[in-house]
């Protein structure tokens, strides 16, 4: 019976041992864990919590919207679009021309003839028209032959020309080429042998110069119109002047002045140089009045 009852106590010592070393065991990894807590309302949360969560970095917004770069795109095409349609489909007479047929003459090949000496029509789009030969340029008017008389209607195929002491008339015009290339107008009536060819281009700048030693006379120098209102010069202190007849003729040129013989002589080109003597009488005492070729100027204000 006593063997029994040892054997009894000894057995309960032994699971008390394992439930006491078991116990220590839990502890450790209870220790060792970290703790998840589902929260069921939002209220619970711990403002801690919440803080750590609303402190999150933001993810970077797209600068360039798509919308954006569409329109963008749409723009850019509208552009190049339109640069085309300028480069290879205008088909309007608008701007400068000189007559090809004029280098064919002495049998000069374009690219041996003094551009100089060539004759330029432009037409401008609000109907101005001009010829510029030279320093001179004589000034009229143009349109397409249409009802409206027209300076946009590029379908049309005639066009009115009246250009003073030069063309007055209705010519069938042609068109071809580009602005890379080149472009060409033909223009031809049923007065004319043969059709005149013109090819694009621009007016060369003069190459007139006043004389090193040229001296400005301020007596001369000034804007003067005559009492008509109908012919302007201008004699500028750089030795430049320029004569304007109505706004229907503008010569360029450069001037000297004789005081012994109270001439102004002025130089254009037609294309060759030209000289135009101006006899003058500066006199008065009214500084504001100048006789040319035997009329009263009066100085204009700038």
């Amino acid at each position: 019976m006593e063997d029994f009852e040892k054997l009894e106590q000894s057995a309960e010592e032994t699971v008390s041992e394992e439930i006491v070393n078991e116990e220590i065991v839990n502890n450790d990894d209870t220790e060792n864990t970290v703790e998840e807590t589902v929260y069921v309302n939002e209220n619970d949360i711990p403002e801690e919590t919440v803080s750590e969560q609303t402190d999150a970095p933001e993810k970077p917004k797209k600068l360039v919207q798509t919308p954006i770069i569409i329109a963008a795109g749409v723009l850019l095409a509208a552009i190049l679009a339109f640069a085309c349609f300028k480069v290879f489909f205008n088909n309007s007479v608008v701007g400068t021309w000189y007559v090809a047929t004029e280098t064919a003459e002495d049998g000069a090949t374009p690219d041996e003839v003094d551009p100089a000496t060539l004759e330029y029509y432009t037409f401008e789009k609000d109907g101005t028209a001009s010829i510029t030969l030279g320093t001179m340029k004589v000034i009229g008017t143009w349109n397409y032959a249409t009802d409206d008389d027209s300076t946009t209607d590029q379908t049309a195929s005639k066009i009115n020309i009246a250009i003073s002491y030069f063309v007055n008339g209705t010519f069938d015009v042609e068109l071809d080429g580009n602005a890379i290339f080149g472009k060409t107008m033909t223009l031809s009536n049923e007065y004319m042998t043969t059709p005149v060819k013109f090819e694009s281009g621009s007016v060369p700048k003069s190459n007139l110069k006043p004389s090193e030693d040229f001296e400005p006379n301020d007596r001369i120098v000034g804007t003067w119109q005559d009492s008509g209102q109908s012919q302007v010069f201008t004699f500028n202190a750089d030795g430049t002047c320029s004569l304007n007849q109505m706004d229907v003729m503008v010569v360029d040129g450069i001037y000297t002045v004789d005081e012994k013989s109270n001439i102004i002589k002025i130089t254009y080109l037609r294309p060759d140089e030209n000289e135009m003597d101006i006899d003058f009488d500066a006199s008065g005492d009214d500084e504001s009045k100048l006789t040319m070729l035997g009329l009263e100027y009066e100085k204009v204000e700038e």
